[in-house]
């Protein structure tokens, strides 16, 4: 994992939240500007550079710059940044002082971790993974690549969370339990048992959604 210091790095917010510029201002990063939808939300005093389909223009305008991914669905960051890296970007880790990050794990290449993150010894997480604030991460758990797990989300030892699958806030998944790729566990849910790619889950114990 490379480990930046303040202020190193200038940055592109693909897809901002008020959040994730607050990150950027306490790490000293230089935000050059904002990418957003068509619907672009005011953020005052950063510019709205353009939108997804801009991203060879901003590259060849900002090649110094690297971006930050920020949607939270993971199927959306996922998009995003397949769309920035073919236009030659290159991806950049916003991590807060506050988390707590085993010196025995690995952390991939644009992961965004909040205040109060805890992530235990041996545990890989792969490319572009959201952390946001207090989820626990406990020992030797695989995270998957564009997974996202909400606040105080708690994933206990040897746990899989498949490629981006979504830990809604306060579940909790017992260890060793495997979720499947794509897959969903709702705010709250305590997993018991595997989750099938591409399922969603609910309660407790968590049972598959039925549509």
């Amino acid at each position: 994992m490379k480990i930046l210091k303040n202020g190193e790095e200038s940055v592109i917010i693909v897809g901002a939240h008020g959040e994730i510029l607050e990150l950027c201002e306490l790490l000293g990063r230089k935000v050059i500007g904002v990418v957003h939808g068509p619907n672009p939300v005011d953020f005052p005093g950063y510019p709205i550079l353009g939108y997804d389909r801009d991203a060879e223009r901003l590259r060849r305008e900002h090649n110094h710059a690297s971006i930050v991914i920020t949607p939270d669905k993971p199927a959306k960051r996922r998009h995003l940044a397949e769309i920035f890296l073919r236009a030659g970007f290159s991806l950049t880790d916003l991590i807060h002082p506050g988390a707590t990050i085993s010196p025995s794990s690995n952390i991939g290449t644009g992961a965004v971790i909040q205040a109060g993150v805890n992530i235990s010894t041996k545990t890989n997480i792969g490319l572009c993974v959201k952390l946001n604030s207090c989820a626990n991460v406990m020992h030797e758990c695989e995270i998957g690549d564009y997974v996202t797990i909400a606040p105080n989300a708690v994933i206990l030892g040897r746990a899989i969370l498949s490629d981006d699958c979504y830990v809604g806030a306060g579940a909790i998944i017992l260890p060793g339990i495997k979720i499947g790729n794509q897959a969903t566990v709702g705010a709250g849910a305590i997993v018991t048992a595997d989750v099938t790619g591409g399922k969603t889950v609910v309660g407790n114990p968590a049972r598959q959604l039925q549509h």
